[in-house]
Order: structure tokens, then C-alpha cells, then sequence
């Protein structure tokens, strides 16, 4: 019997410790998680934005001036200036006016203050059209803090397989 006591004793100091740890830094840290998650969800917004208005420019602006920026299989660029060039043509000749970009955000890893990796998935294609007609891309960026704002400095992409039945 005094055993079980001592056991809900050690609970109880256990738990009132962790909720006064989590009362100091939790909501802190939390709001400040809150705030830099909003903070990449919306450059993937504005990249989405760039790639469908096919402002090339623009949309290199997010990117640091020496990105490294791989798809796999296709393209390597080692700059802004490489990166805008090629998506200035490629508006410009291939990539149909109705096709679209949508990007989704789906882990984030603070590796350091201004430093972080993203990841998540890449749908092109045109609105409506068949899943057989869409493309399909994971992405993993490191995104880097400079001069009050987030920019890509590395970046890669590769083109999600099709399952066969």
C-alpha cells in the first residue's frame, strides 16, 4: 500500500514538472512555430503564385542569388540568373497557359535560427484534368532567412513514379 502511494507521489511531481517546463517555454516556442510555419506557407503560396502568373523574374526572386536547384533526370541550375532563364523560356514556349503549380508544405525542420528544411509535394498539371494527365513531384528545400525574409538557397525536386496495377 505505501508503495502505491510513493508511485502516485512520483506521478504527481512528474506531471506538475513537465506542466511547469511546458508553462515557461511551451507557448513561447509554440507561438514562434506558429508564426515561422505561416511564414514558409506563404512562400509556397507566393512561389504557386509566380509560377502560375509565369512571372520567371519574380519567381526567381524567391530563390537566393547562388541556388543550387535540381530536378532530378532533367535540370541542374547554379543561380538565380540560370533558374529565371530557363523559366522564362519555358513560360514563354512550353508550359501551356492553362497548366498550373501546386505545392504543399508538408514537414518543416528548424536545423538553426534562419535555416530550415522543407518538403512536400508538387502537382502540375491543368485544373480538371484526369490524374493519369497530372504530374507529380516531391520537393526538399533549404530555406534560408536574409535580410528579413525567407529565400530557397538549395532545392530538389523529383518527379514522383506512377503506380502500376
Amino acid at each position: 500500500m505505501d508503495g502505491g502511494r510513493t508511485m502516485e507521489r512520483r506521478l504527481v511531481v512528474i506531471c506538475s514538472g513537465f506542466l511547469f517546463i511546458l508553462a515557461m517555454v511551451g507557448p513561447h516556442s509554440l507561438a514562434r512555430a506558429n508564426d515561422v510555419e505561416a511564414e514558409f506557407k506563404a512562400l509556397i503560396t507566393e512561389l504557386d503564385a509566380r509560377w502560375n502568373a509565369r512571372d520567371a523574374g519574380a519567381m526567381s526572386k524567391l530563390f537566393a542569388a547562388n541556388v543550387d536547384f535540381r530536378i532530378y533526370g532533367t535540370r541542374h541550375y547554379r543561380s538565380r540568373e540560370e533558374f529565371r532563364l530557363h523559366y522564362e523560356e519555358a513560360f514563354s514556349k512550353r508550359v501551356p497557359a492553362d497548366v498550373r503549380h501546386a505545392t504543399s508544405l508538408q514537414t518543416i525542420r528548424n536545423l538553426a535560427a534562419g535555416i530550415a528544411v522543407l518538403d512536400g509535394e508538387v502537382i502540375v498539371g491543368k485544373p480538371d484534368a484526369p490524374d493519369s494527365d497530372m504530374r507529380y513531384f516531391y520537393y526538399t528545400a533549404l530555406v534560408v532567412k536574409r535580410d528579413g525574409g525567407w529565400e530557397f538557397d538549395t532545392f530538389r525536386v523529383a518527379q514522383k513514379l506512377k503506380s502500376t496495377p
